[in-house]
């Protein structure tokens, strides 16, 4: 199977409008948004132990190599990522209130190098919300969203909606990235004016932007991201769903 990578031709616009949802601003985190990482949350009304009280979610990840999807998870999940280098961790569950609603979330690693491009498509099936990430230090995995990341997401999760994600901006306030030039004469680093429109370009829900190395922004993408998969399902007749969202080919 071949994949259009024409960037011409990936003109996305998403089957759903960000303003048909109760989120009118993702600015500002609604302060009763909650992640809990032991026990159970206490919400007035809601008995956590009842199963029918949980909405099950399930998000994705994706985007090159390095560019720090599996820290962003671990980050998020256990709230200190460690440094040095992790394996990718496939799979990890959160519990969150969202909305005063019940969250429970299924985070979904992948990867990317090319001997798994055949396998990776068995994390989409389900999904509700995808994180497409890119490092502001790589302008080449910024480019690769075009290139690569969203002629995927198109053939397979063309209903999901999708948060655009730049990582490790604490390198903008570094005199040197950590990283080799990538490009001739070295490249600048991908401003957030820069993510913003390509978000438009391709029709992502939205821009968000974090540093793992400062915990800046970190909960704000996932906060972020269960919303929109949390209501995501109220923005359309979910009758006209069957049939839709992920698909293996």
């Amino acid at each position: 199977m071949v994949l259009n990578t024409d960037p011409q031709k990936v003109q996305h616009k998403p089957h759903w409008t960000p303003g048909e949802t109760p989120i009118e601003s993702f600015g500002d985190q609604n302060k009763d948004d909650i992640y809990y990482r032991e026990g159970h949350p206490d919400v007035a009304g809601i008995d956590a132990n009842d199963e029918s009280s949980w909405n099950y979610r399930k998000l994705v990840i994706v985007g090159d190599m390095h560019v720090g999807k599996t820290a962003l998870l671990l980050t998020f999940d256990q709230g200190d990522f460690g440094g040095g280098y992790h394996p990718t961790v496939h799979n990890q569950k959160s519990k969150l209130v969202i909305d005063g609603k019940l969250v429970a979330l299924d985070m979904f690693d992948t990867v990317s190098d090319g001997h798994y491009d055949r396998l990776r498509p068995l994390s989409y099936p389900g999904a509700h919300i995808l994180l497409v990430a890119f490092s502001v230090d790589a302008r080449y995995t910024f480019d690769n969203v075009i290139e690569n990341w969203m002629p995927e997401i198109l053939h397979f999760c063309k209903d999901v909606p999708f948060i655009l994600v730049g990582t490790k901006t604490d390198l903008r306030h570094e005199e040197k990235t950590s990283r080799k030039p990538v490009g001739q004469g070295g490249e600048a680093l991908v401003t957030t004016e820069e993510g913003q429109e390509l978000a438009k370009q391709i029709g992502a829900y939205m821009y968000l932007e974090c540093s793992v190395e400062r915990d800046e922004g970190v909960k704000e993408v996932f906060l972020a991201a269960s919303r929109i998969a949390l209501h995501g399902l109220s923005l359309k007749d979910k009758e006209s769903k069957k049939g839709k969202g992920c698909v293996v080919l």
